[in-house]
């Protein structure tokens, strides 16, 4: 069966902030006291999440719910809070870079029009 868009857009998000948080599939299922094998397949949608999963998941990686429907969320609002996600993570001094390069590039892009 062919894994449904948002459910494996959903899981590919997952592994996104697995691999941000550097950990393993087996280390992210001890911490959920789930099997490997659920990790995995929540990762390439052969299974859907559920809400409570989600939560899960949102907690451990220390991100909001929302971070895993970011390539299905077009709005400027929710970009902005994937873009909040990308760079929590980082340095104080690496993320004022990055809203520098985004500043820069916006303003590079509005001037075109």
């Amino acid at each position: 069966m062919t894994p449904r868009p948002l459910v494996k857009q959903v899981g590919q998000a997952i592994a996104r902030h697995r691999k941000l948080n550097n950990l393993t599939q087996a280390k992210v299922a001890e911490r959920l006291s789930i099997e490997t094998e659920t990790v995995s397949r929540l990762e390439t949608g052969a299974i859907s999440p559920t809400l409570e999963r989600l939560e899960q998941f949102s907690q451990l990686f220390h991100c909001p719910v929302i971070s895993f429907f970011r390539d299905v969320v077009d709005d400027a609002a929710g970009l902005a809070q994937s873009l909040s996600v990308l760079i929590t993570p980082l340095k104080p001094d690496e993320r004022a870079a990055m809203i520098k390069i985004v500043d820069e590039l916006a303003r590079l892009l509005n001037s075109r029009n």
